[in-house]
């Protein structure tokens, strides 16, 4: 199992795992060959909030 890390991500975790960095279309983190499958996506509390607050609408467009 390698684990992609989005190619834009700004301060991206290291892993001790197999990792590579590359485009990651959705999210910010997943795993090789399963990108279509599995996604996660990183986000900062403050960020989080707003998500599922005022910018909910655009994040649920997001998810589509």
């Amino acid at each position: 199992m390698i684990i992609k890390t989005d190619s834009r991500e700004q301060l991206p975790y290291e892993f001790k795992s197999p990792s590579e960095v590359g485009t990651v279309l959705v999210g910010d983190y997943s795993i090789s060959g399963l990108e279509d499958h599995i996604s996660i996506e990183r986000k900062s509390i403050d960020d989080l909030i707003g998500c599922l607050t005022t910018g909910r609408e655009r994040f649920k467009r997001e998810l589509f």
